[in-house]
């Protein structure tokens, strides 16, 4: 059956001239503070940091991940991205938690950002991957 190309019809997505949008929460901020992120934190999409040196951002445990996102499947992910707004010097640094580890880059310079993409490979297992 057709879609209806009259009114009352519906559209899928958006036009071809139409930007895309995708639902986004306030982002998850953290100041001058070495921290373990919540996978709530990843799953937001979107964390700051605002601090005056080095700091370490460790990722939650792969068990934390598996009850965050309990409907991913193996070999499913979600992207999250990590903004420095420091003011001086220092990057900030992703270190894996249990189960959870880094591929690729994992120092954020300020005034930069870093986008990773998290891949449950198995239960209990994630990788962060900078993309």
């Amino acid at each position: 059956m057709a879609l209806p190309n009259g009114t009352g019809g519906y559209q899928v997505g958006p036009g071809a001239d139409e930007a895309q949008f995708a639902p986004q929460k306030a982002p998850v901020a953290y100041t001058g503070t070495t921290v373990t992120l919540a996978a709530s934190d990843l799953a937001n999409g979107l964390v700051t940091s605002t601090n005056a040196s080095a700091v370490g951002f460790t990722l939650p445990t792969a068990a934390l991940m598996d009850a965050e996102c309990p409907s991913a499947g193996n070999n499913t992910a979600l992207e999250f991205v990590i903004v420095n707004l420091g003011s001086a010097s220092g990057a900030v640094t992703l270190n894996g938690g249990t189960g959870f580890t880094v591929v690729g880059l994992a120092t954020v310079a300020i005034s930069t950002s870093g986008r990773y993409r998290a891949r449950k490979v198995a239960d209990g297992t994630w990788v962060a991957y900078r993309v």
